[in-house]
C-alpha cells in the first residue's frame, strides 16, 4: 500500500485559493446587502446602519480566518492510501473515505485535481495536484479506469457563486420589501426548499468538515424568516 500526503506548500494554496473566492463572494454579498439597506432606509436609520456594519463585519471575518486556519490544519492532515483492494482518504475533522476499486465508475481529470466518481449515489473523492507523488497515483489510477476530462475553471465557479450570491440577495430583498402574495409565497417556497437542499448536501458530503456540518442548520433561520412574511401577507401572525 502507498501512502501520499500534501507538502504545506500544497496546503496553503489551497486555502489561500478557497480564502480568496469566499472573500470575493462575501464581499459582493455584502455591498449588495449594504446597497439594499441605503437604498430602502429611511434618512433617520443611515446612521445607526453605518456604525453596525463594521460591528457585523468584524466578527464575520474574525470567523472566516478561524475557519481557514482550520481549515490549514486539515488539509495538512491529508492522507491518501492506494492499494489494489482500494482508496483510502483522511483528514483530520474529516469523516474517512474507503472506495473499492469495483466501486469506482470513472476518474473526472479537472485540471487542479482528480475527482473519483463511484457507483454510490454523492460526491466523490477529490486528489489535489498538490499530493506529493500525484502524478504516480493519476497514473495508476487512469490506466484502470474510465477517464473523463471535465470542462471549467476556478474562474467559472467563481462567476457562478457570484449570480448565486446576487440571486438570493435580490429574492430576499423583494420578499422583504413586497406585500403580494404572488410574489413573497412563491419565494418564500423557494428559500424553504433551498436551505432545506443546502442542508441535505452539506451533511452528506464527505469533503466538508463537521463543524460546518453542525452549523449548516443556521441557513433555516433566513427561511423561517421567510415563511413568517408570507404568513404575514395572509394577515397570519
Amino acid at each position: 500500500m502507498n501512502v501520499y500526503r500534501l507538502s504545506d506548500s500544497a496546503s496553503a494554496a489551497l486555502v489561500r485559493r478557497a480564502e480568496t473566492m469566499s472573500l470575493i463572494v462575501g464581499a459582493l454579498a455584502a455591498a449588495v446587502g449594504i446597497f439594499i439597506a441605503f437604498r430602502n432606509a429611511q434618512p433617520a436609520s443611515v446612521w445607526p446602519l453605518v456604525f453596525a456594519i463594521p460591528v457585523l463585519i468584524i466578527p464575520v471575518l474574525w470567523g472566516v480566518r478561524r475557519s481557514f486556519r482550520r481549515q490549514l490544519l486539515s488539509w495538512q492532515s491529508f492522507e491518501l492510501s492506494l492499494s489494489s483492494e482500494g482508496i483510502r482518504r483522511r483528514m483530520t475533522g474529516y469523516p474517512d473515505i474507503h472506495i473499492r476499486r469495483d466501486e469506482i465508475k470513472r476518474i473526472d481529470e479537472h485540471g487542479e485535481w482528480l475527482v473519483v466518481r463511484t457507483t454510490r449515489p454523492g460526491p466523490g473523492l477529490i486528489i489535489p495536484k498538490g499530493l506529493e507523488g500525484f502524478e504516480e497515483v493519476r497514473h495508476e489510477l487512469l490506466s484502470r479506469h474510465h477517464v473523463e476530462k471535465q470542462r471549467g475553471s476556478d474562474h467559472q465557479r467563481l462567476v457562478w457563486s457570484l449570480l448565486t450570491v446576487v440571486a438570493t440577495l435580490g429574492a430576499f430583498a423583494v420578499l422583504a420589501l413586497s406585500t403580494d402574495p404572488l410574489i413573497v409565497v412563491p419565494l418564500a417556497a423557494m428559500m424553504v426548499i433551498g436551505a432545506g437542499w443546502a442542508i441535505w448536501v452539506v451533511r452528506r458530503s464527505p469533503h466538508i468538515d463537521e463543524r460546518t456540518k453542525r452549523t449548516i442548520w443556521f441557513v433555516l433561520l433566513p427561511a423561517l424568516a421567510a415563511v413568517i412574511k408570507a404568513l404575514s401577507t395572509f394577515g397570519i401572525e
